[in-house]
């Protein structure tokens, strides 16, 4: 399984700085092509961004997903993974804000794992 590998989380201001490496990313679902091999979104931070899918989507996807993969460009992830949440109803939502903190605190802390 992918997911048991090292990757960052990030958002959509910080693909451009893990270009050709492995991340952790959430979108909200626009748009899906016809062919079902790029979706559409937005991140946490309210940027555009397309995801390249290796197979065709057969079944509806909307909401938020978590997308594991490789960033190609600013704007563009080569997806490996597609984790997909459970909406349920009087659920408040995903709290993009706190996303967006956790992903500074990670990305700007040095050694933030390190104990001792």
């Amino acid at each position: 399984m992918l997911s048991s590998t090292s990757r960052s989380i990030v958002n959509g201001n910080l693909l451009r700085r893990f270009l050709n490496q492995r991340v952790n990313i959430m979108v909200n679902i626009e748009d899906i092509d016809s062919i079902g091999t790029t979706l559409t979104g937005k991140t946490t931070d309210n940027q555009s961004i397309q995801v390249c899918l290796s197979e065709p989507v057969t079944s509806p996807i909307n909401g938020w997903v978590e997308i594991i993969g490789v960033p190609t460009g600013s704007d563009r992830i080569n997806c490996e993974e597609v984790i997909l949440f459970e909406e349920r109803d009087g659920d408040e939502g995903f709290d993009t804000d706190s996303y967006d903190m956790l992903v500074q605190f990670l990305n700007n802390c040095e050694d933030v794992f390190k104990s001792g």
